[in-house]
């Protein structure tokens, strides 16, 4: 049974060498000899929720640079390294997401972009694998509530167990290939209407990375 994210550390490989996480596999995809590590590692992305924004943002596609164009991207926005893929020998177990506004963001803003934005995941070119609302995307560990000047908050219980489970219901991860494509979309479903010319929106998959020792 999985409890949270507590079986998701480095065990004994099974018989068929595939390393063991307390997870069953939808996918069992073999990579010849190499040798992969299982790493509680979660790739991240960002993305600029502009006021007046009607369009979608697009997260894990372009890892150069944010969204809006903004170049460029550092390890405080991201930590992809290819664009829409994990690069090869590279294997994730996908059991869920977590997400979270940048610290600062203020009341009104944070109720605006949660109330107003859906949260798609696509693999491939267009196929849907989940869609819902940005308030079911919780931020997991975190502060909670408001300081002072009501500008830090969470979506959800600041608890390592708080995610948005993307397992199947009998609890099978989603394996993600080395070159299979895959992105996020955090689209309004009508304007934008916030104090900040931006606020940046951040996208956490939670799971196993399989990396090349």
């Amino acid at each position: 049974m999985m409890h949270g994210l507590g079986n998701l550390g480095m065990q004994q490989a099974s018989a068929d060498g595939m390393p063991g996480t307390g997870i069953e596999y939808v996918v069992s995809t073999p990579q010849g000899q190499a040798v992969l590590r299982p790493l509680r590692y979660p790739f991240y992305d960002a993305a600029i929720m502009a006021n007046a924004q009607t369009q979608c943002r697009i997260l894990f596609a372009h890892h150069r640079v944010v969204d809006d164009g903004t170049p460029p991207q550092s390890l405080c926005a991201t930590n992809m390294t290819r664009d829409s893929q994990l690069g090869s020998p590279n294997l994730f177990d996908l059991v869920g997401f977590t997400g979270e506004l940048e610290y600062g963001v203020s009341q009104v803003d944070f109720n605006d972009i949660y109330n107003k934005s859906t949260f798609t995941w696509i693999f491939g070119t267009n196929t849907i694998f989940t869609r819902t609302t940005l308030k079911k995307i919780p931020q997991g560990i975190g502060p909670n509530g408001f300081n002072s000047g009501g500008t830090i908050m969470t979506q959800g219980l600041p608890t390592q167990n708080s995610y948005f489970n993307f397992t199947t219901p009998d609890r099978k991860a989603r394996r993600i290939d080395s070159v299979e494509q895959f992105r996020n979309e955090v689209c309004p479903c009508s304007a934008l209407s916030i104090t900040a010319a931006g606020r940046k929106w951040f996208t956490y998959m939670v799971g196993v990375l399989y990396s090349n020792i």
